[in-house]
Order: structure tokens, then C-alpha cells, then sequence
């Protein structure tokens, strides 16, 4: 069973659950050295990309096949309702899983808990965004 929690809210940035830093300072500067030590991945459904992979998790995925699922599993939400044509959406196939579940289905330990937040805003028009982050509870704060 994966776990996994999923919310809406005003802002996209979730404290860690297991020391309490805030995700903002990242997410302002894009700095990585600004993270947590729990925070094992961190991927937006905007984007359709990671924006941060523990190394460690890189070369497991890089050892297994590499990215390429990423590619495959169609799951930009926000070009498939904003951008694609009648026949490709037709094409898109959601029944692909999750970048976040295969993700957490191939490589997830007993301790990693993924939190999914969809934040909505305006900017030129409505915009919507699912911040996954994925937290590995076993490491012990330094």
C-alpha cells in the first residue's frame, strides 16, 4: 500500500512531518541546499519534471531503466485540459500510472510518505498545480 496523502490549499509549500522546515525557502530561491534532509523527491504536475531527486534515488532509477517511464506516462494534466486537441486527448491515456506512483511502487521503503498538494491560483488565467513531495520518515535529523 503506498502512502500517500493528497490536499488542497492556498499554498504549495507543506512542512516535513518529521522536523518541520518549510518547503517555501526552496521553492522561493530554488536553491536545493535549503531542503530538508527527509525530502527524497520533489515533482510538479505543472511542470511535468522533477525538480529534486536524492542522488541516491537518481542512480537506483538510473541503475533500473532510467526516466524513460516519465515520458510514457502521459500525466501533464494541465497541457491534456489546456493544450491538447480533441484527438489527442482522445489519445491520452490516464489510465498510465503516475510518474509519483511508479515512482513510490518501484523504489519506496516502509518510511516514505508522499504528500500531494493542488494549489490554484490566477496568473494570466487559471493555473493549477499538484506539488508532489516525498519524504523518507527513517532519517534521523543530523
Amino acid at each position: 500500500m503506498l502512502k500517500c496523502i493528497s490536499f488542497s490549499g492556498v499554498s504549495h509549500h507543506p512542512f516535513c512531518p518529521k522536523c518541520g522546515l518549510s518547503l517555501e525557502p526552496f521553492m522561493m530561491d530554488g536553491d536545493v541546499d535549503l531542503l530538508c534532509q527527509h525530502i527524497v523527491l520533489l515533482y510538479s504536475d505543472l511542470m511535468g519534471e522533477i525538480l529534486h531527486c536524492q542522488p541516491s534515488l537518481d542512480t537506483q532509477i538510473l541503475e533500473n531503466g532510467g526516466y524513460g517511464f516519465m515520458e510514457a506516462s502521459q500525466w501533464d494534466m494541465w497541457l491534456a485540459t489546456t493544450e491538447l486537441s480533441d484527438e489527442e486527448a482522445d489519445d491520452f491515456d490516464m489510465s498510465n500510472p503516475h510518474p509519483i506512483e511508479t515512482i513510490m511502487r518501484r523504489f519506496a521503503t516502509t518510511d516514505w510518505l508522499c504528500i500531494s498538494v493542488n494549489s490554484r491560483g490566477f496568473g494570466c488565467g487559471p493555473i493549477s498545480e499538484t506539488l508532489h513531495v516525498v519524504y523518507d520518515l527513517s532519517i534521523e535529523k543530523a
